[in-house]
């Protein structure tokens, strides 16, 4: 058996690393910000940001409990309404919940196959109106589309970097940045 010598500064460095891996595997926190369709797993909670505007989230208008509450970009403030829970339905489909309000999730209005069709929160019903497909669009980005309509992703409009617009459903693009959204874990 060989042994080493080791300072007080190589066994705490062991000792937090241990703890750190011990709390990885209790938690599965990794430290890093995995895409949702690249490793979500259910009741994973998200902040969702869209590439072409720097400090945005998606939001619920004004942390409303409403049925038919807009989902509009925002500052990001960490409020609940700017959380929304990944409940995998099957393969790379997922239910969109919003953290402030129990038993909503996003939903493309009326079940709408319009373009421009607006993203709401409303009662979860399991329709397919509330069930998106996550698409890699490349690195940790997504488009999301909604799983009753073909060739539609949410959408920010004319990719507006203001507070308040509307998340709608329009034609994909092809990875346009205001197509393509960040999913990082939060708390």
């Amino acid at each position: 058996m060989t042994t080493t010598k080791e300072g007080k500064g190589t066994s705490m460095r062991k000792s937090a690393t241990a703890a750190v891996l011990l709390i990885s595997a209790v938690t599965g926190f990794t430290g890093a910000a995995t895409p949702a369709s690249a490793g979500a797993t259910a009741d994973q909670i998200v902040k969702i940001r869209p590439l072409h505007a720097t400090n945005k989230c998606l939001d619920i208008q004004a942390g409303s409990p409403a049925n038919s509450a807009n989902l509009i970009q925002y500052d990001c403030t960490g409020a609940a309404n700017q959380k929304f829970r990944l409940v995998r339905v099957s393969g790379n489909d997922f239910e969109i919940r919003p953290t402030h309000v129990t038993g909503k999730c996003l939903d493309i209005q009326g079940g709408s196959t319009s373009e421009g069709a607006r993203v709401i929160q409303y009662d979860c019903s399991g329709s397919s109106n509330q069930r998106f497909e996550l698409t890699n669009g490349g690195s940790s980005l997504n488009n999301i589309k909604p799983r009753h309509v073909f060739n539609m992703c949410f959408d920010v409009p004319s990719a507006s970097t203001a507070n308040s617009v509307n998340i709608i459903q329009f034609p994909c693009k092809g990875g346009a940045d205001n197509q393509l959204f960040e999913f990082l874990p939060t708390l």
